[in-house]
């Protein structure tokens, strides 16, 4: 949870074009967890491929940061902090075991068998899972996919673990993906607008969806768990919104 508010810091100098202060940032949010490494790679890669925002230097310099940590981190550190006396990284076996015995054999099953590793555990439970990490924000997110892809490793690290609580929107192993999120309807806020004069209307669509799921998923005094219509709120609130959606998408894509 510490990664949170330094990789809000880290994308905000990003934006600001700060590489300076967005490196540093970044090297922090890298000492938080093994899996950020994957990120900053994910992040170096989008740069790399997305060569309209003119950071390739940077991207490539992410890649190999990211490649090096988790070689460092998960050959070296954590398996030398391990208390069972193993020399391996342990998770695998823990929570991937179901995939593969190493890094190459989970791979190779994804590729080879997408089905049975997709859909351990349940395939609705993940997509449920999906729509539970974009519906707070009316999906407006999606229109900035660049940066929502940042996140990829973390998404596919939760659901293709055996674990079910690893998807639980709920759990901690998701909230490295807030402020990709909060950072992506931003940006598509932004891009709407340039179109459209509907900021306002679209902000306070969001802060309605906030506040329902500050209900349905808060810890606050009024909240009640498992509150069936909080849940019928959201799902009416959804799909009264997917038609104006499609159609905004479709008008800024076109």
């Amino acid at each position: 949870m510490i990664a949170e508010p330094l990789m809000v810091f880290a994308l905000y100098f990003f934006f600001k074009n700060k590489n300076g202060l967005f490196l540093l940032f970044t090297t922090l949010v890298l000492l938080t967890n093994e899996t950020m490494s994957l990120v900053v790679l994910m992040f170096g890669i989008i740069l790399l491929v997305n060569w309209k925002m003119k950071k390739v230097k940077l991207g490539l310099i992410l890649i190999i940061i990211g490649i090096l940590w988790f070689q460092i981190s998960t050959s070296i550190i954590i398996p030398h902090f391990n208390n069972n006396n193993d020399n391996n990284y342990p998770y695998i076996k823990e929570i991937y075991g179901h995939l593969g015995s190493n890094v190459g054999e989970i791979v190779k099953t994804i590729i080879t068998k997408p089905a049975y590793a997709f859909g351990y555990n349940g395939f609705g439970l993940k997509i449920i899972y999906l729509k539970e990490l974009l519906q707070h924000n009316i999906f407006i997110s999606l229109l900035a996919p660049e940066i929502l892809l940042i996140g990829l490793p973390v998404i596919l690290q939760n659901i293709l673990s055996s674990s079910a609580y690893k998807y639980d929107v709920l759990a901690h192993y998701s909230f490295s993906l807030i402020p990709l999120i909060i950072f992506s309807t931003i940006i598509a806020i932004k891009r709407i607008s340039k179109k459209y004069k509907i900021t306002n209307i679209l902000l306070i669509l969001i802060l309605i969806s906030s506040v329902i799921s500050w209900f349905s998923y808060g810890i606050v005094p009024l909240a009640k768990e498992n509150c069936y219509l909080y849940d019928t709120l959201f799902y009416l609130f959804s799909i009264s919104l997917s038609r104006l959606l499609a159609v905004v998408t479709r008008s800024l894509y076109t």
